[in-house]
């Protein structure tokens, strides 16, 4: 849905990548736009050339990933010089939340009816940022506004962090 959100734009050219294969056939048979492809893959294999996206927009989803700094590392990998990293609809936790955090991810998980699923839920402490650059653009007016809009009342955790490649070597 956010990739064929953005690809309303004409001008962007927009790469969706999973591992759920049904999503993307989902979002292949729903969506048909000529600036829009799904890709079936792994981020940690080679699907694409190094350098090659100007932004990535992890939306909800970097919170399923366990290392999440090698995750952020290999996706530089993938962006241009100038390239940033965008994180969105990610609950962004202070170091000592996260013990809270994975206890309230088991109850939900539980109360579905799937406590395995917990397993699968890394909750990403502030600290786990600090080896990046980061900014917080949330904190903005006018894009917290934007974004608050776009995906509605946004708890206080949901971050909009933005990583810059250029900024790791400067």
């Amino acid at each position: 849905w956010t990739a064929a959100g953005l690809a309303q734009n004409d001008a962007l050219q927009v790469e969706a990548v999973d591992i759920n294969l049904e999503e993307l056939k989902q979002g292949a048979r729903v969506f048909h736009r000529e600036n829009l492809r799904f890709y079936y893959g792994n981020i940690f294999e080679d699907i694409f050339p190094a350098e090659s996206f100007d932004v990535i927009l992890l939306n909800g989803c970097a919170q399923y990933f366990e290392d999440f700094p090698g995750m952020v590392r290999r996706l530089l990998h993938f962006l241009k010089p100038d390239g940033e990293i965008h994180i969105v609809d990610t609950p962004i936790y202070a170091p000592s939340d996260i013990p809270r955090a994975r206890a309230a991810t088991l109850h939900y998980y539980t109360a579905m009816g799937f406590p395995e699923m917990a397993r699968a839920y890394h909750p990403i402490s502030i600290a786990a940022l600090a080896a990046f650059p980061f900014e917080n653009l949330r904190k903005s007016g006018f894009l917290h506004r934007l974004y608050s809009k776009i995906i509605g009342d946004v708890p206080a955790n949901f971050q909009w962090i933005r990583i810059q490649k250029a900024k790791l070597h400067a």
